[in-house]
């Protein structure tokens, strides 16, 4: 029985819904017309079914994870240059449709016996495709990725700070993330009033902690930002940051404020502030923080990704997995990210 004030996953990418009874009595009343006690009855029942259904799927995918890498192999990963291990680098399983892992702090990756090749990639380092059969001493080397990133100089000027975005919109009662190598962006249109392009000097993120995940916090995101491509609208994959952005806590922090290294001019393409959750334990797990989102704002500027089932970016309103969802939880209303920035003008 679903009681009041409980905490439930809605699917693997990550929804998370407070006080489930209160919700799901609006959804069957409003979403639904359900006008008898009866036809509320039938609900609640395939409303289990569906539920319990999913539960089975994540329980399969944790038990095949684990017996998976209970035969496995360490890898560790270098740059080629300095010899320094490579931290949270993404591994892709090259045999499988979809798979993977990153590195952990110390630059090691475990690799299951049954994968015999791999694709490394980093924000600072070429991408890197390699069968790991042959290597003897269980090294891997990547050339670092030169990138000519234009130097921002800061002057004494006296700059206007003013945050944009949607971290300081109204709420909802609902969260979204939390998953291995699962990324969420959200775009911020370039402003054409602006005389002169701003600087990106800090990301904002509104985030929830979770009751779905058991043992002390722990949090661990890649922060990027990226220009829309051409092609698609989606983020281009192509960082404007000149090293990788990572946070990493054991304390909780819901209104979190991220200052860049090195400023950014605002790209009058706009840009994408892009959260992507790393875990550097082998196989799928829940990770903490949760997104929070709001329907303030009326168009579609969230997009979602999971990387290692090789996906291709997509807004948050036309993924297949997420259409049935949003239209029961946001009650046909756009979701967005509570992401923003910080500009110096």
């Amino acid at each position: 029985m679903l009681l009041k004030d409980s905490v439930r996953p809605d699917n693997w990418l990550g929804h998370e819904v407070s006080k489930t009874t209160e919700i799901y009595i609006q959804v069957t009343t409003r979403g639904f017309q359900i006008k008898s006690p009866l036809d509320i009855e039938i609900d609640f029942k395939f409303f289990l079914f569906f539920k319990m259904k999913r539960l089975v799927i994540f329980v399969t995918l944790i038990v095949t994870s684990l017996a998976i890498y209970a035969q496995s192999k360490q890898f560790i990963i270098r740059d080629s240059i300095t010899h320094e291990v490579v931290p949270y680098a993404a591994v892709f399983f090259m045999q499988k449709t979809y798979g993977g892992t990153y590195t952990n702090e110390n630059g090691l990756v475990l690799i299951p016996d049954s994968i015999h090749k791999i694709k490394i990639s980093h924000i600072s380092f070429c991408e890197k495709i390699i069968s790991i059969d042959n290597l003897v001493n269980r090294e891997i080397l990547l050339n670092p990725n030169v990138k000519e990133i234009k130097e921002v100089v800061v002057t004494n000027k006296k700059y206007k700070s003013l945050e944009i975005g949607l971290h300081r919109l109204k709420r909802t009662g609902h969260s979204y993330g939390g998953a291995t190598g699962f990324l969420v962006a959200i775009f911020i249109p370039y402003n054409e009033q602006w005389q002169i392009s701003p600087l990106i000097s800090e990301i904002h993120s509104v985030f929830k902690k979770t009751h779905l995940i058991e043992g002390p916090y722990k949090a661990l995101l890649k922060i990027d930002l990226q220009l829309p491509s051409i092609k698609n609208g989606a983020p281009d994959g192509n960082s404007l940051l000149s090293k990788e952005l990572i946070y990493k806590s054991d304390k909780f922090e819901n209104n979190l404020r991220i200052s860049l290294k090195q400023p950014v001019v605002f790209p009058k393409e706009g840009v994408f502030v892009i959260l992507e959750w790393v875990s550097d334990q082998p196989g799928f797990i829940y990770l903490n923080p949760f997104i929070t989102m709001t329907t303030e704002n009326k168009t579609n500027y969230s997009w979602i990704k999971r990387k290692f089932k090789q996906e291709d970016w997509r807004k948050i309103s036309e993924d297949e997995g997420e259409k049935h969802s949003n239209n029961i939880l946001f009650d046909g209303q756009t979701p967005n990210f509570c992401i923003g920035l910080t500009i110096l003008q």
